[in-house]
């Protein structure tokens, strides 16, 4: 439901019981239905935040292929869909943008939601996962 006012910030958080944030997203992000533990910052509506927004990331996340509903989930690692049948791995993703990996995981509920670490080689019977790999092709 509307409150009538102007999102300044928003966060997803695995524990529906805190406001610990597990990662940060962007207003216009759709929150998914995995979960009910989102933290929404409200500004008076129509008014601006009075911080600015942080610069963009060095990576351009959303140019890169296979991003599972547009999930960025940290700077330059993103939820990959088409994982196990177009890249096998993070590896073999990073690799496809020029880039190397520098993290893995199989994620929960089609969400930034780790369930498990792996290797960067780690092969995955999954149709999406986490990578995140270098900042610099």
């Amino acid at each position: 439901a509307s409150i009538n006012r102007t999102c300044t910030g928003a966060w997803v958080s695995e524990d529906d019981d805190s406001c610990l944030a597990d990662h940060s997203m962007e207003c216009y992000t759709p929150f998914m239905e995995w979960s009910d533990a989102a933290i929404c910052e409200c500004g008076e509506a129509g008014v601006a935040p009075a911080s600015p927004p942080p610069p963009p990331s060095p990576c351009d996340e959303q140019s890169w292929p296979d991003v599972d509903h547009g999930l960025v989930c940290g700077e330059c690692k993103v939820l990959v869909d088409n994982f196990e049948w177009t890249y096998g791995t993070c590896e073999g993703y990073c690799a496809s943008i020029g880039r190397t990996c520098t993290g893995a995981w199989e994620e929960y509920g089609g969400s930034c939601l780790v369930e498990y670490s792996m290797e960067c080689n780690t092969r995955l019977e999954s149709s999406d996962a986490i990578c995140e790999c270098t900042d610099t092709g």
